[in-house]
């Protein structure tokens, strides 16, 4: 990883990714998104530390390991450059910013950053993902009566079918999966109209992680000898 103390890079893509190419040595290969795409050259060592998936790739007899260069195929909410360049921001800065004001933006690029680094086997920002999409959740839950209806619906107002779609997509028991799921306890339980209904019908990921999670959430209401009305979940309160 890079010093977290280096001098603040310029926070545009462009401009970041010339401030973090010279941090980590050579030997270097290349990565493409797409025919069309920017090319990025990135230092082989750090990739393969990271990620058994380039390491198998790049030790290879094959194409890519003649070459050291990978042209990767555009997979809409997957592969694109958006995620490269923060999978690149998380190697080289141990960091992950991702810098505009839609809260539903936001939680996009985080998503489509967690399906990146699953599909290439880099672990360890998993939880991370999951707290920075916390962050941009609970902003919009009212400081007062956590536990009424109001902000219950506050929980998902920034998520939409596709974040849904998306996340379930990951394995079962990823923090980001799993905090979707978490988010819509509430809003399930206390929502006369429950705005992923749909979603629970026909996806069956979402589903099955929505249901062990009420299962865990009546569990807990009745070892505390509680109901389940009024609804509380200390994760979601601020300390």
């Amino acid at each position: 990883m890079a010093e977290n103390d280096k001098q603040n890079p310029d926070t545009s893509d462009e401009g970041l990714y010339d401030f973090m190419v010279p941090l980590c040595p050579g030997p270097y290969v290349t990565i493409q998104v797409g025919d069309k795409g920017a090319k990025y050259k990135v230092s082989r060592p750090l990739l393969c530390r990271h990620s058994s998936y380039f390491r198998a790739m790049f030790d290879s007899c094959f194409k890519e390991g003649n070459e050291q260069a990978v042209t990767m195929h555009k997979i809409r909410g997957v592969v694109t450059e958006r995620s490269l360049l923060m999978l690149l921001q998380w190697l080289y800065l141990n960091r992950i910013e991702f810098p505009s004001q839609i809260q539903g933006r936001c939680i996009n690029a985080y998503i489509e950053l967690a399906r990146l680094a699953d599909m290439w086997a880099i672990t360890g920002m998993e939880q991370l993902l999951a707290d920075k999409i916390k962050a941009i959740i609970t902003s919009s839950i009212p400081r007062v009566n956590l536990s009424c209806a109001g902000g219950e619906n506050g929980k998902i107002r920034h998520l939409t079918s596709s974040h849904i779609k998306s996340a379930s997509m990951l394995f079962k028991g990823h923090p980001v999966r799993s905090l979707i799921a978490e988010a819509s306890a509430g809003p399930f339980i206390l929502m006369e109209n429950f705005k992923f209904a749909r979603e629970l019908r026909e996806n069956p990921n979402y589903a099955g992680d929505l249901l062990d999670e009420l299962k865990d959430l009546i569990k807990g209401q009745v070892k505390d000898k509680r109901v389940i009305t009024p609804y509380t979940l200390h994760y979601w309160k601020s300390s």
